[in-house]
Parts: structure tokens; sequence; C-alpha cells
């Protein structure tokens, strides 16, 4: 195909695409059931913990820094304001 044919082509092909119907592609993890972030943070404390019984020691201190922020995120906040 000489070159202004080639051009062409993908000319035609770009706005076919710009022309086509739009068909939702929804990502899978909108299938999922919605999970509360409370349960989900506890689930994976737990993965984590697990994993620390068998864990090398090379991965056992990245487990456990990774254990520590999740008891953080999950310990309940006071929600009263600090006064100065």
């Amino acid at each position: 195909m000489t070159e202004p044919k080639a051009r062409k082509a993908r000319g035609y092909e770009c706005l076919l695409e710009l022309t086509a119907p739009l068909v939702m592609k929804n990502s899978t993890y909108l299938d999922r059931p919605f999970v509360p972030l409370a349960m989900a943070l506890r689930s994976m404390l737990a993965e984590t913990e697990e994993k620390l019984t068998t864990a090398a020691p090379a991965e056992k201190a990245r487990l456990q820094e990774r254990a520590e922020v999740l008891r953080e995120w999950i310990k309940p906040k006071s929600t009263m304001p600090v006064s100065t």
C-alpha cells in the first residue's frame, strides 16, 4: 500500500472507532459485593498475621510493619477535638 493510501486507511479506521457506539466495559471489581473498609482491614490484618507465622526473616520485617499499619488504621480514633 502506498503511503497516502495507508494514511487514508488509518484515518478511516480511527473514524470508525470514534463513531462506533460506546460499549460500557465495567471493571470486574464493580461486580463484587461491597465490603466495608473496617471489615476489609481486619481481613487483611488476619491474612498478614497468618503469613507472619511462616515468613522468611527478610519478609517477616515487611509483614510486621504492614500489620502495625493495619492495626493503626483499625484502632478507633477519638472524635473529640483536641483543645489547645
